[in-house]
Formats: structure tokens, sequence, C-alpha cells
């Protein structure tokens, strides 16, 4: 994203906030600690439940991660309640975290990782979905590898 788009990203920032906590009928805290490609933060819905508003800064990463969510409905992610394609806006069931995962030995982690990607493993509609730099075309019935751009 060229620097001015970030800029202007950032100056309707809290314009954005601002609309969403109306909307979705949001208290808002203070932002997360740690965030480089969003603003995120805690907030309570007007019925007391927990939740995170995170709204993302446009980025490629970032394309599909609504419709990622959307997907897999809370099965080994936190659960979408709310959502603004537009703004790139999420509003997440607050969950508390326990152990990091690099508190755990490497080999540990590998595991970790193997079974949750296992668990986030869901069949598309379509055979894949574009990376920055991979040729959006549709893949022959016998190839399995996208084919990267060239020039």
């Amino acid at each position: 994203m060229p620097p001015d788009s970030q800029r202007i990203w950032l100056d309707r920032l809290p314009g954005t906030v601002e609309q969403l906590a109306r909307r979705w009928s949001l208290t808002i805290g203070l932002p997360f600690d740690g965030a480089s490609a969003a603003w995120v933060a805690p907030a309570m819905r007007a019925d007391g439940t927990a939740a995170v508003l995170k709204v993302g800064l446009p980025h490629v990463e970032g394309e599909h991660e609504i419709d990622g969510l959307r997907i897999l409905g809370g099965d080994s992610t936190v659960l979408l309640l709310e959502a603004d394609e537009d703004l790139g806006a999420m509003l997440f069931e607050r969950c508390a975290p326990s152990a990091p995962l690099s508190s755990l030995p490497e080999p540990e982690q590998d595991v970790v990782v193997a079974c949750l990607l296992r668990r986030l493993w869901r069949p598309l509609a379509r055979p894949w979905l574009p990376a920055a730099g991979v040729d959006d075309g549709p893949l022959d019935a016998g190839d399995a590898r996208p084919t990267a751009r060239v020039g």
C-alpha cells in the first residue's frame, strides 16, 4: 500500500471506529499493543458480550480474512460476530490467551501447528485463492500448482 494510502487510512480511522461502535452498539477500549497491519481493541457489546474490534489496513494478505473466518465459523479460530468488507472491519468473540506457542520447544510447536492446520482445512468452491504475484487463472485438472507470473 502506498504511503499516501496508509496516511488516508490512518486519518479516517477514528471516524471508522466511531461509525462501527455506533452501528454495532459497542463500547471500545484502548487498542492493544503490537498490531502492525490493523487497529485492534477490546470492545463490549450492548448485551455485555466481550468482543474484539479489528480494522485492517488494506493489504493483500488480509484480502480474504473475513471470507476465511466465515468459512471456519469459529472452529479453531475466533468466531466472527460482525464484519464490514468495505471497511476491512471485523468484530470477533474475545478469547483469553493461554500459554504462548513460543513457550513450547520447537518440536512441540510443530505438532501443535500441524494439528491446527488439519483442523483448519476446508474444501473450497474454487481450486485455490491467488496470492500476490501468482497467476489467478484456472488450474488444469491435473495441475496442483499455481503458475507464478514472470516479468
